[in-house]
């Protein structure tokens, strides 16, 4: 006998019906911070882990569990790498290239611009700057660089 069945309603949802090995399907949404996570290179994925507070007797230890996680966070502007941020004294600034009339023709050089940092994780930040759509910010430099710089 199939313990399983599409929720009559049609949601998708899996209900159970009681029969002789006791499957049950219990939905129950709880909502908390991520307490942790690491790198596990074997799998190359993040495992995470959460606590969790449930009725004494509602899991039991060995059974098998079914964890989603969601995030609903900000939509934002301007999301870059977090190789492009330069932080120093308090605030944080980008490199913008430009270019200007040389000695040899036109020429690139960078401007630093003030940044505000929104959010940030291991990747990316998400930055308010005045930094128009066709601009280009600098992500990598082999060598540190400063405000009117010339470059490549």
């Amino acid at each position: 006998m199939d313990n399983e069945s599409e929720d009559s309603k049609g949601d998708g949802k899996k209900s159970a019906k009681k029969s002789k090995n006791t499957t049950e399907w219990v939905e129950v949404t709880k909502n908390g911070p991520i307490q942790g996570k690491e790198y596990v290179p074997e799998l190359k994925q993040y495992r995470y882990w959460v606590d969790i507070e449930l009725e004494e007797g509602s899991v039991l230890e060995g059974s098998d569990v079914e964890i989603q996680a969601s995030k609903y966070g900000k939509v934002y502007d301007m999301v870059v790498p977090r190789s492009c941020v330069i932080e120093s004294r308090g605030q944080a600034s980008v490199f913008v290239v430009k270019q200007r009339e040389g000695v040899l023709g036109i020429e690139n050089y960078v401007e630093q611009r003030e940044v505000e940092i929104l959010e940030k994780d291991d990747f990316n930040c998400a930055i308010e700057a005045s930094i128009e759509d066709n601009e280009e910010i600098v992500v990598n430099a082999s060598k540190p660089l400063a405000d009117g710089m010339q470059v490549r």
